[in-house]
């Protein structure tokens, strides 16, 4: 999944994932579902945006999984699907910036010698993913790509505010 992430933060797409375990009435299995969001000043562009976008993922989803079974969803998939959604007892929200790294996956949590302390870390996603696999779930994950210099003016502001903050007590 790095791959494809990587690449459509290199390209600024709006990414959307959902990962979805259906078991019930049929038992599907596991369903990942990928998908763009196109941003724009009008809908026109919106549309045109997602179009291209949504073509450079494709591109990228099957040059990065050659194996990998890539079909549109049906409807009554699709219907499974947002019957699960609206139907969840639990829902859970998580924001985070996560780091992009070279490699297959990274804790982000190095130690002296540039050893991974923690390599439970890693993977969390997967493990995730294979520790529920006896239960229904429906992750939806919404990755919209931000500038470098964006997150350095929020850390600068993040620290002149817990300053004053600080200067308060």
């Amino acid at each position: 999944m790095k791959t494809h992430t990587t690449g459509a933060n290199e390209n600024a797409y709006n990414l959307v994932t959902v990962i979805a375990n259906i078991i019930k009435p049929i038992p599907l299995g596991l369903l990942f579902l990928y998908g763009v969001q196109g941003v724009a000043d009008n809908i026109e562009g919106a549309k045109k945006k997602a179009h291209a976008d949504y073509m450079g993922l494709s591109g990228m989803l099957q040059g990065t999984y050659r194996v990998m079974e890539m079909r549109c969803i049906c409807a009554q998939e699709s219907e499974w699907l947002r019957e699960k959604m609206y139907g969840m007892e639990f829902l859970t929200a998580v924001r985070r910036i996560p780091k992009a790294a070279p490699i297959g996956e990274d804790g982000g949590n190095k130690g002296m010698g540039g050893k991974n302390v923690n390599p439970d870390s890693q993977r969390t996603l997967e493990e995730s993913v294979a520790g529920m696999a006896d239960h229904e779930y429906v992750v939806q994950i919404l990755s919209t790509p931000v500038f470098t210099s964006t997150l350095k003016e929020w850390a600068l502001r993040t620290e002149r505010d817990m300053t004053d903050w600080n200067g308060q007590l």
